[in-house]
């Protein structure tokens, strides 16, 4: 079986190093955009299992991002979990109302990600059956 695919937005070098290697030793494929301009052009070329985006991108943000994705239909098929900097990041509220699925706060532990990407992937993969079931 492939591994499964996620795609990393982020523009910080040491948050994406750790998360790159926290997601590669858990098994996962991971793609990784700089910014939410790069990441709509992987998106379009590539179907990814999870998406993984940063709130404070420079450019394009991650409200601009989410809303792209959204109308482009690809939150259907592509959860998104937000990174944020801490448990009350202003913006968490407005990510979670252009349909989430959930939030990752700094630090990045290696349980919490493992257990937060495990449950994204598993609740989207029964959402996905339960859609051809019908």
């Amino acid at each position: 079986m492939a591994a499964q695919t996620i795609l990393l937005v982020d523009n910080s070098v040491e948050r994406h190093s750790t998360l790159l290697h926290q997601l590669e030793s858990l098994g996962y494929s991971v793609t990784a955009a700089k910014d939410g301009r790069q990441a709509l052009d992987q998106l379009a070329v590539q179907r990814f299992d999870l998406a993984l985006i940063a709130i404070g991108l420079w450019g394009m943000n991650s409200y601009q991002v989410l809303e792209r994705m959204q109308a482009g239909g690809i939150l259907t098929h592509t959860p998104a979990i937000m990174l944020t900097p801490s448990d009350n990041t202003p913006g968490i509220e407005r990510c979670m109302d252009l349909v989430v699925s959930d939030y990752l706060a700094e630090p990045f532990l290696p349980a919490v990600v493992k257990a937060r990407v495990y449950g994204c992937l598993a609740q989207h993969s029964l959402i996905e059956y339960q859609q051809h079931e019908d």
